[in-house]
């Protein structure tokens, strides 16, 4: 259930995330949004919302395995672990944990790719303040208050 539950978490930030970067080939007015967007809320370019590679390798795992598969020197794996990853399993190179939740840094791994989820959780909470704030204004400009 965890892993199912983080996933899931991860998708639904993702899709965050495709309001502010566009996703495949968009076009002009699209971009132009989605950089308006960033202004407007003062989302930079350096967030971590702007980053989909943890949540691109869950929703394409299959993949991922493949080239791990490919890659991998001794074809051990370590998956849906959770715990300290520092010094819980030994023999392992990094690319062989497929996923990895470490409870004490937050962090999410998947084949190789980190993320600091609670430093991403953060950064939407301020995020979705500033869209209450701004749809307040809005809401009081329209209907006094």
């Amino acid at each position: 259930m965890f892993w199912f539950a983080l996933h899931a978490m991860l998708s639904a930030l993702g899709n965050i995330s495709k309001i502010f970067w566009p996703s495949g080939r968009p076009d002009a007015s699209t971009v132009r949004r989605c950089e308006l967007l960033r202004q407007e809320y003062a989302v930079s370019d350096s967030s971590l919302l702007g980053d989909r590679t943890v949540r691109n390798d869950l929703e394409h795992l299959d993949e991922r395995i493949d080239k791990w598969w490919a890659t991998s020197e001794r074809h051990n794996l370590a998956d849906r672990i959770v715990g300290p990853i520092q010094g819980s399993i030994a023999g392992l190179d990094p690319d062989d944990y497929l996923r990895w939740f470490d409870q004490t840094t937050t962090t999410v791994w998947v084949i190789g790719d980190s993320l600091d989820l609670q430093a991403l959780v953060t950064e939407v909470e301020g995020l979705v303040g500033k869209v209450q704030e701004k749809q307040a204004a809005r809401d009081r400009q329209r209907f006094g208050g």
